[in-house]
């Protein structure tokens, strides 16, 4: 009796081992598949952030093509010209304004955009133009 009394605690002690080893098992699966959750989750959202921004980039780059493509050419300036005169003659429909216009030319090169003209006779302005 005595012999199967230690059989049995044996067995019941490999099993308890078993047991536990199985448990660890248990649990570093089930860490696995919790990381593996996450991991997914990231991906799928670093997914998402990047088709967010690639459409809010091409609808961004639509809206640009809208307006034609920009050009710059050189003018010369004659007796009597003015920032209006030149904004007048030149501008396209893509500027919001005369006044917008006159800015960036007077920005472009160099002048100041108060009561004097700053356009002197024989000299050369760069302004811009659209073209579709």
């Amino acid at each position: 009796m005595e012999k199967s009394r230690k059989e049995e605690m044996m067995r019941s002690a490999g099993r308890m081992v078993r047991a536990a080893i199985g448990s660890r098992k248990k649990t570093e699966y089930c860490l696995w598949r919790r990381y593996r959750k996450i991991f997914l989750a990231l991906m799928f959202f670093c997914v998402a952030v990047i088709m967010i921004l690639h459409g809010t980039s091409r609808a961004y780059a639509a809206d640009q093509d809208t307006a034609g493509t920009k050009y710059y050419k050189s003018i010369m300036i004659y007796g009597g010209d003015t920032l209006e005169s030149v904004a007048e003659q030149y501008m396209t429909d893509e500027y919001e304004s005369k006044k917008a216009y006159m800015k960036e030319v007077a920005f472009m090169n160099h002048l100041h955009v108060t009561g004097e003209n700053g356009l002197i006779p024989g000299n050369y302005i760069i302004i811009p133009y659209y073209l579709p």
